[in-house]
Formats: structure tokens, C-alpha cells, sequence
């Protein structure tokens, strides 16, 4: 049967399974102690609870070693059955344990993602960028396959032509240090990456004179905001080539873009956002927000392209 006490002595592996090392999962479980004790007290006091406090099962593990599976299950997404074989639990009590830690974790890792004032945007210009240093903001969407929906309408929905699959998808905004400041809401595959930055707040928070780079597929966006210089690579046209200069220009954006990609591939490190979700969408939203915040506490020790960027 697994357990922290188990699992701290191969470092490695507690690495591998739940994507932190342990210094920074003691510090997460530091706080998420306290939040769970608010969640918990929060669940006892329901009005329309029908048992006693104290009355019931109890939970097999302590709390620590709940933080951890809840984190191996978001790192390397095993079904229920799997995760209950290592921790010698049923399927309806790994579901237990889960809901009630990631209701904490979830409140823990809330403040991690955050638009950054004039000061921090200052700070984080001067730190890379040197093509673009009136930048402070790289944005990309991220999709995630999801199971077919049965209901046909929604299905057709769901459906992205790009990926030629079901999936689900934000717009992920980061700093040029890799820090995740803003994230989307959850939309269907087949919303395009402008309509999706749109419906978002992310265009309302930017303000005049800054500076933003995004892909070909937000092309358009200047229209909604003529204040704001959105930097996009040129499109090649239609029977035509693009000019020795542009095609410069092209690689240069490409190479400051690829931070965004980067912390993109850091997310989905997280087996729970790149395998085919296979649970409630209704919760996906919270599992994205987690995540981002698991990650920008990570960048925020190890900023992911501070030096190379430095180049671009």
C-alpha cells in the first residue's frame, strides 16, 4: 500500500508521480492543511447534513498522504481502479478522498494565477524580450480531447475541425517568464481561438498601449481593440511568397511565442489535461485552474525561459 512515508524515500519517484519535489510538496501541504480544515468545517456545517459530526467512516490515509494521491491522480490520470490497487481503497472511496482534496486544493492554488500590475509588467519586460520589449503578455489556446458527447447536437459542439476529434479548450495567457496571468473559461472544440479570447475578460483587462503576442489565429483581434498593438506574424499570401524581412519578422515572434507553448507543455505534463477526459466536464474548469496554479508556483522558482529569451 503506498503512502507518503513510503513514497519519500524514493525522491525520484515521488517526482515522477506527482510532478512536485518533496521540499515543494511539504510547502503546498503546509497550506493546504488549513484550507482543508476550512473545507471540512464548511461540509460539516451543510443544513442539510444528517449525521452527527464524527459519525461515519473515516478516512483510511492521513492527510498528507491524500494531498499526494489526489496529486499522482492529476499527474498520471490512472483510472479509479488503478489508483484504489495502489492505495488499497474502492473506487467510490478514491472518489471520496479526491473530492474533498481537491475542494481544498483548489481554494489553495486560487491566488497563484493573477493579471500583473504596471510594476510586476515592468519588471518582467526588462527581464526578456529584447525584440519586443513593449511586450507583457503571450497568449496561445490549449485543447484537450474529451469523450464524445451521446447527445448529437452537443457533439457537433464539441467537435474541433483542427484536431479533427472532441475537445474542450482555453486560452492560456502567460508573462515572458512563463507565469501563467490569465485563463480562460472552459469552450468547445469547435469555438475558434478568437471568439473564445472574446467571450473571455483577457481583452478587457489589457489596457491602452500595452502589448501582446499571439498566432495567426487571432487575426481580427485588432479590430476589437485599436488602443492595445497586438504583435502577429505575417500571413503568406495567396499565391504569393513573404518577403525576406517578413519572414524574419515571422521567426522572431515564433521565438518569443514559444514561451506560451512551453508553459503549455508544462500543464499538460499533468496527464489529467492530455489524455481524453474521461470525467464530468463540470469539473474540468476547477482541474485547469489547479493545475495552472500547481504550475506557476514551480515557474515562479524556475522562471522557464528568462535566459533564452534573452536571445529573441
Amino acid at each position: 500500500m503506498l503512502t507518503y512515508e513510503k513514497l519519500i524515500r524514493k525522491p525520484g519517484a515521488f517526482r515522477s508521480m506527482t510532478g512536485l519535489y518533496i521540499d515543494e510538496f511539504d510547502r503546498l501541504y503546509g497550506e493546504f492543511e488549513y484550507y482543508h480544515a476550512e473545507t471540512d468545517a464548511e461540509r460539516l456545517a451543510r443544513s442539510d447534513r444528517q449525521r452527527a459530526r464524527g459519525a461515519g467512516g473515516q478516512f483510511k490515509h492521513d492527510l498528507r498522504t491524500r494531498l499526494m494521491m489526489a496529486l499522482i491522480w492529476l499527474r498520471t490520470y490512472p483510472t479509479y481502479e488503478v489508483l484504489g490497487i495502489l492505495f488499497d481503497l474502492d473506487k467510490g472511496n478514491i472518489s471520496r478522498n479526491l473530492k474533498s482534496v481537491l475542494s481544498a486544493l483548489e481554494k489553495v492554488t486560487r491566488y497563484d494565477i493573477e493579471w500583473p500590475d504596471k510594476a510586476r509588467r515592468k519588471l518582467q519586460m526588462t527581464e526578456a524580450m529584447q525584440s519586443f520589449p513593449e511586450v507583457f503578455a503571450i497568449g496561445d489556446g490549449m485543447e484537450q480531447p474529451v469523450r464524445r458527447p451521446k447527445d448529437n447536437e452537443k457533439q457537433k459542439e464539441y467537435y474541433s475541425g483542427k484536431k479533427k476529434r472532441h475537445t474542450v479548450q482555453n486560452q492560456v495567457v502567460v508573462a515572458p517568464s512563463g507565469e501563467i496571468i490569465a485563463l480562460s473559461e472552459d469552450e468547445p472544440g469547435s469555438c475558434h481561438d478568437l471568439t473564445q479570447l472574446r467571450i473571455s475578460d483577457i481583452l478587457q483587462k489589457l489596457e491602452s498601449d500595452d502589448a501582446a503576442i499571439l498566432d495567426l489565429g487571432y487575426l481580427g483581434v485588432q479590430n476589437d481593440r485599436d488602443d492595445v498593438e497586438f504583435i502577429l506574424p505575417f500571413r503568406k499570401p495567396k499565391n504569393g511568397e513573404l518577403t525576406p524581412s517578413q519572414k524574419e519578422f515571422n521567426r522572431l515572434v515564433a521565438r518569443c511565442r514559444v514561451v506560451v507553448e512551453n508553459t503549455i507543455c508544462h500543464l499538460k505534463r499533468f496527464q489529467v489535461l492530455y489524455q481524453v477526459y474521461r470525467h464530468g466536464l463540470a469539473e474540468h474548469p476547477r482541474i485547469v485552474r489547479i493545475i495552472a496554479g500547481l504550475v506557476n508556483r514551480q515557474i515562479r522558482r524556475r522562471p522557464l525561459r528568462r535566459l533564452a529569451l534573452n536571445v529573441c
